[in-house]
């Protein structure tokens, strides 16, 4: 497990951040599963026989409990597009419902319970019922997912006559991709924080727009949730957040470091405005002026734009900010 991976399931592995995954994904956003009615659970799953042993080990496990046991919920992280992730899902929830058929048989043989062929045949009473699964794929890439979610998308059907297609069954795995999304009003804990600045993490335009608008929501983050956004995003801002001072409720001010990024998506929109018109030939007085920027300002992103071509705006910019000589 990578150190991204960790940080990940690390996260999740608190029940008010699972609890409000699965209340935001599968009932949106209504507090139907409480954090203190999850209890973790084993997430190794091991088959074996005579010839054959495999062993799948999933990210986050979570008995769901009422009054009784409801349901198995089950977290995949993902930072890349899977294309396998059908059947990964597949496979690990078969095991499961394996080991749940292993362990009731166990527990009747050695209770003496199965009494007809039938029942000794198949390990179990025609009364036995299995706990179910669910299975959730959080997904945090760049991109969007555009892998399967279904089995029939990754079978050949075609040629199949259209009366048989009907019984080929399907298999559905279920999907959160935050690009799907433009609110996260459905989280109720930070994770509306986590899913929306990794919306807007690759254009630092857009991130300094939202966190204008958002300043007060990244005042008090836990450090778990900073640390998780520093290992996706690789932001050099956030991965300085152990220097920070801790604020009220142990959280730490984001804002101290996004004061970074705030000036670096400043100066991407300035350089950008600088090379659209040095496109158009304009001059630096003139491009000063409809700026309303300094001249020698406007001439130093000049030399920088043309000392480095092929060079998007954002790549420019941090150019810009790691010189000892730029004046801010």
């Amino acid at each position: 497990m990578g150190k991204k991976d960790i940080h990940v399931s690390h996260y999740f592995s608190h029940n008010p951040f699972f609890a409000d995954m699965a209340n935001g994904y599968f009932f949106g956003g209504q507090q139907v599963v409480a954090p203190d009615d999850l209890k973790e659970a084993d997430k190794e799953l091991l088959t074996a026989t005579m010839v054959h042993a495999k062993r799948v080990t999933r990210d986050n496990v979570k008995k769901y409990y009422t009054d009784t046991l409801i349901c198995i919920y089950v977290l995949e992280h993902q930072d890349t597009v899977d294309y396998h992730m059908v059947l990964r899902n597949m496979l690990s929830e078969s095991m499961e419902y394996q080991r749940q058929w292993e362990e009731n048989k166990k527990s009747h043989l050695k209770e003496k319970t199965l009494k007809s062929n039938a029942e000794f045949l198949s390990g179990m009473k025609k009364s036995d019922r299995f706990i179910p699964v669910i299975s959730l794929v959080v997904y945090y890439g760049d991109e969007k997912w555009d892998a399967a979610r279904c089995l029939h998308d990754l079978l050949n059907l075609e040629s199949i006559p259209s009366p048989l297609k009907k019984y080929i069954e399907n298999y559905h795995i279920h999907v959160f991709d935050y690009h799907d999304y433009e609110d996260f009003g459905m989280f109720h804990t930070e994770l509306k924080q986590v899913f929306q600045f990794l919306k807007c993490s690759r254009d630092k335009v857009q991130l300094t727009k939202m966190l204008a608008e958002h300043q007060a929501e990244y005042y008090n983050v836990s450090r778990e949730a900073c640390e998780l956004l520093a290992a996706i995003t690789h932001s050099k801002e956030l991965l300085k957040l152990e220097n920070y001072e801790n604020e009220e409720n142990g959280g730490i001010n984001m804002c101290k470091a996004l004061e970074d990024i705030r000036t670096e998506g400043e100066w991407t929109k300035l350089i950008s405005m600088v090379q659209k018109k040095l496109d158009k030939g304009l001059s630096t007085a003139e491009i000063a002026d409809m700026l309303e920027e300094s001249e020698p300002k406007i001439e130093e992103l000049m030399d920088l734009i043309k000392a480095n071509p092929g060079k998007t705006s954002q790549e420019l910019s941090e150019l810009y900010l790691q010189s000892p000589a730029a004046v801010r």
